[in-house]
């Protein structure tokens, strides 16, 4: 997205059971680092976000290479993001549409 333009990001998931940890490091154009990470199921149940007041994200996996995560806040949904593993376990795509329209692929590599 034009609006939101970034100049290097990075992000971990980690699974356990049906919770997700999602952690990003986003390096923007100025050179700032913001750095975020939120805990949540990936069974339907509703999890509070940690990140903004009054969120709530609710996640389901489609599939065995698919997370699906809503994050609503009150009763409107303000963002659907799915994360996509390829088979290969090399790329993790992420599409975000709601108040934010991308797309960002992310290659594996080793820690």
């Amino acid at each position: 997205d034009p609006k939101m333009p970034f100049k290097g990001a990075d992000i971990t998931i980690s699974v356990t059971g049906n919770v997700v940890t999602l952690a990003s490091s986003v390096v923007m154009p100025s050179g700032e680092t913001i750095q975020e990470r939120e805990t949540l199921r990936a069974d339907g149940t509703e999890t509070a976000g940690t990140l903004t007041p009054g969120v709530v994200h609710v996640a389901n996996w489609v599939g065995s290479h698919v997370l699906a995560l809503i994050t609503k806040k009150g009763n409107q949904n303000i963002a659907l993001i799915t994360y996509e593993v390829s088979t290969d376990g090399q790329t993790l795509t992420a599409r975000t549409s709601g108040l934010i329209e991308q797309v960002v692929i992310f290659k594996r590599r080793e820690l």
